[in-house]
């Protein structure tokens, strides 16, 4: 089950959620997707967004908020122990390595560097493209109830 719900979103409305229907024409609107989606109703304020695609699915994770008819609905990561009414401790945020060499400007060199303590996702454009030498930027992913590393160093 675990493994089935790797590319599954909970998102999270604060009042009761609009009509799934309307739910899912907004979310095409407002989301261009390649592959599939399914969204399906969890509860009244919960639904869950399946992905077959590992790259749509950090897209739209990534947001961490989508409005749909005025109302935020808050992304969450699908976890084994989600429980609705409990926020979920992990998120996506941005590192960034300032004074790394410039040829340690590539995918390889910075997952190694910060894979010891969190999990790499994606590197910004500038650092991708090699045009901001004096900083590199990669998105992780945190649990935000264990302590935070303030360095890598």
């Amino acid at each position: 089950m675990v493994e089935e719900c790797r590319l599954t979103i909970m998102g999270r409305f604060l009042k009761t959620r609009p009509q799934i229907d309307i739910i899912r024409s907004k979310f095409k609107e407002l989301v261009t997707i390649k592959g599939s989606t399914k969204i399906g109703v969890y509860d009244n304020f919960n639904v869950f967004l399946d992905f077959t695609n590992g790259e749509e699915f950090n897209a739209v994770w990534f947001k961490r908020v989508i409005e749909i008819e005025g109302q935020q609905m808050w992304l969450q990561k699908w976890m084994r122990d989600f429980k609705p009414e409990e926020d979920l401790p992990i998120a996506p945020v941005w590192v960034l390595l300032p004074k790394l060499p410039f040829h340690m400007h590539t995918w390889q060199y910075i997952k190694q560097i910060v894979s010891s303590v969190v999990t790499p996702f994606e590197m910004d454009q500038a650092t991708r493209s090699r045009t901001r030498p004096s900083m590199a930027k990669v998105r992780v992913e945190i649990d935000m109830l264990k302590p935070q590393q303030e360095s890598l160093c």
